[in-house]
């Protein structure tokens, strides 16, 4: 019985000693914590004209993951004379009137292995600092405060965020006159469908509501200014699956659909009214933002035949 004690304790002790020297050696191979700018040097970076917009500076943390870290982030007009020398265009300062910073410092736990750092734009005043085709960046750089973590090389700290102004928009994918022309037959006249897409060059945060119909005066004046013939198709003979339609929240793109009804393309004395037609769906309204006046039309050349 007492052999068999003491195999017992020392298979115990063998195992609590293997076990302290594997948590003691396991973290040999791996890198220190460290932190970096996951989007480094010259970027262009989006912003929205809706009033008041942003700019997200990311930091990363690597490693092992057993260091907090401090950081600071300062706006350093040394880092744009340093870019400027090795740029064909130069840019210039983004004056301070039309950002501020959300918070010049950032903590990380431990854990941590993202943070970030926001600067909130005032889009109108940038609208108006760019105007002319001025060349604007806004150059930053990142410090790690005191000794509480390591940082990465300086190129990796450090950051020219240029804005690039833009209007949020809702349009058609494929404006414009389609290539391809519908081939629609009398058998078909209980319905035809076409299908198209609207999208928004910003990712909606909630639902946005928007209105298609069918334009025919647009082929009236069309015809007006080109002195063409063009036969518009009535907008009695398509049915709009959806007066609901809306981009979906956290989206971009919606599919939308309508039905032809060709048995209602018909002469007066009753018989179908065969030929070529044009179908412009038109963009007519938007819950927010606007609509992109050169993508707010798209043309579907529609041929109606017999057979």
């Amino acid at each position: 019985m007492k052999t068999i004690s003491c195999r017992y304790f020392q298979w115990i002790f063998l195992l609590f000693f293997f076990t302290w020297g594997c948590e003691e050696n396991r973290w040999n191979d791996m890198e220190p914590d460290k932190v970096y700018l996951a989007n480094p040097g010259l970027q262009e970076v989006n912003v929205y004209n809706w009033g008041t917009d942003s700019i997200n500076v990311y930091v990363i943390k690597s490693g092992i993951g057993q260091q907090n870290a401090q950081l600071k982030i300062e706006v350093d007009p040394t880092l744009l004379h340093k870019y400027n020398r090795t740029l064909s265009e130069p840019y210039e300062l983004l004056g301070d009137q039309v950002y501020s910073l959300v918070s010049t410092t950032v903590k990380m736990n431990a854990d941590d292995y993202r943070a970030s750092f926001s600067f909130l734009l005032n889009t109108e005043a940038l609208a108006t600092a760019l105007a002319g085709g001025k060349k604007l960046a806004l150059p930053c750089r990142v410090y790690v405060v005191g000794a509480s973590i390591e940082k990465a090389d300086e190129p990796v700290m450090e950051a020219l965020l240029v804005p690039n102004l833009k209007e949020p928009y809702i349009r058609f994918d494929f404006p414009g006159i389609q290539e391809n022309t519908v081939q629609v037959k009398a058998d078909q006249a209980d319905g035809f469908w076409i299908y198209s897409k609207v999208s928004t060059n910003y990712t909606t945060p909630n639902q946005l509501p928007f209105e298609v119909v069918v334009d025919e005066d647009f082929v009236h004046q069309y015809n007006e200014e080109n002195g063409t013939n063009l036969v518009p198709m009535p907008a009695s003979a398509v049915d709009m699956s959806s007066t609901d339609w809306f981009i979906p929240a956290k989206g971009t793109v919606r599919q939308i659909a309508c039905k032809l009804l060709a048995n209602r393309l018909v002469k007066p004395d009753g018989s179908p009214a065969y030929g070529e037609y044009w179908m412009p769906l038109r963009l007519a309204s938007v819950a927010a933002n606007k609509i992109n006046p050169n993508a707010e039309i798209q043309i579907f050349r529609i041929e109606y035949t017999e057979n």
